[in-house]
């Protein structure tokens, strides 16, 4: 079956000589992985398209699950300020990892697609990478059930003052 999706590359590893396995966070279908053939070679038309932080849309035919095989693609943004930046790169990949690792195959929800697109907006913008990057944590890890609790203790369960907390 065809599919079109928009997608943020989050990973992506070579296959064999040429070839590469990208994974995507998609707005609609989740996280999938999609193999571009020929991607590796020096004049593939695929090669943009398998850059970390790239925005595009993608078809490619994928039967009952698993890899799909890309077809074409589309970039709408590139995002190549960021991996021009060591630090922003470095910034951008952690946000990519933590949201690979916190995302299921395939599970849906559009919430950690736009999460991931405004961090590397904010992030190509030039703003602070740190504040952006722990504002995404928070956002991301208090979606996947791995929130702080800041509101009392864990342990014995007793709320700390407006006092107690400056200290």
């Amino acid at each position: 079956m065809l599919h079109r999706v928009e997608g943020i590359v989050i990973r992506s590893m070579d296959y064999g000589e040429g070839n590469a396995i990208i994974t995507l966070c998609t707005e609609n279908a989740g996280k999938i992985g999609v193999l571009v053939r020929g991607a590796k070679k020096v004049k593939s038309r695929h090669a943009a398209l398998i850059q970390p932080f790239t925005l595009g849309q993608y078809v490619f035919f994928r039967n009952n699950g698993g890899l799909g095989t890309l077809n074409s693609g589309e970039i709408i943004s590139s995002h190549h300020s960021i991996r021009e930046d060591l630090i922003t790169a470095a910034y951008g990949s952690y946000a990519c990892e933590l949201l690979d690792r916190v995302l299921h195959d395939e599970e849906t929800g559009s919430f950690w697609f736009r999460q991931l697109s405004a961090c590397l907006n904010a992030l190509e913008e030039g703003k602070e990478p740190g504040v952006i990057i722990n504002l995404f944590e928070m956002k991301i890890l208090q979606a996947a059930g791995y929130g702080p609790h800041l509101d009392s203790c864990i342990a014995c369960g007793r709320e700390k003052a407006d006092e107690e907390m400056l200290l």
